[in-house]
């Protein structure tokens, strides 16, 4: 995630205009915004930028923002970049329940209000924010802890074991 005081949002779409007008719409609204032409490109830039989120197109050359997600969420130094689909041609629920199933966190549909547009995209940095700081407390109480801390699903299944300042792990 960036450090700096502007969050940066990377803006993954193949239609200039379309990419063009986002990009200002988030500069305007505080973001500092980077774009990339298609999904390749913007899996290029993530990895090099690591962006604190991703407003990406679904219907792209080269690889789609289904894909895009999918890639993403396959990436460990990317997986929790928090991604908001947008798409023009794709509409109704079944085009939600893909882009969620692909790993996106929130689907806009255009034409879009910009308020909406930024307030999704602020909320979603704001989510991965508090996040990160919960996962920094949670880390912080393993530490503390003498005793290893297993989470077991109601499955059965050992979700994640994690070492404790007794050091058994």
């Amino acid at each position: 995630m960036n450090t700096s005081s502007k969050r940066t949002v990377l803006v993954v779409n193949d239609d200039p205009d379309q990419a063009e007008l986002l990009g200002v719409l988030l500069e305007q609204s505080g973001f500092s915004p980077s774009v990339a032409v298609d999904g390749v490109d913007g899996l290029a830039k993530a990895r090099h930028c690591g962006p604190d989120v991703v407003v990406c197109d679904v219907m792209m050359p080269r690889m789609n923002g289904f894909d895009f997600c999918r890639a993403v969420r396959a990436d460990n130094r990317l997986r929790d970049t928090p991604i908001l689909l947008v798409t023009a041609l794709l509409k109704g629920s079944d085009s939600v329940v893909d882009g969620l199933s692909a790993g996106a966190d929130d689907l806009l549909e255009l034409p879009y209000d910009p308020i909406q547009l930024v307030a999704k995209v602020t909320r979603l940095v704001e989510r991965r924010q508090v996040e990160g700081e919960s996962k920094k407390r949670l880390r912080a109480l393993y530490v503390a802890l003498a005793d290893l801390v297993m989470v077991i699903g109601r499955d059965g299944r050992v979700h994640s074991v994690e070492p404790t300042k007794s050091g058994i792990l």
